[in-house]
């Protein structure tokens, strides 16, 4: 990849998972989607919230389908 910057993986055109963001917080941009796994006795639950109008907007069409 030469000389791409870690910022640079952030554009439009992508979609950037990130397993630990609280380690990078600071420089990491708004996330469009935020997916939380919550364990619990009998296996997991998952919350998707949508934190920009284009992560909401995602979410409201995955559920339409």
């Amino acid at each position: 990849m030469g000389n791409r910057r870690f910022q640079d993986y952030f554009n439009a055109a992508s979609v950037c998972l990130i397993e630990w963001p609280e380690k990078a917080e600071k420089i990491l941009p708004e996330p469009d989607i935020e997916i939380s796994f919550n364990i619990k006795q009998i296996g997991r639950s998952i919350t998707v919230s949508g934190h920009t109008l284009h992560g909401q907007q995602c979410i409201q069409h995955i559920k339409l389908k």
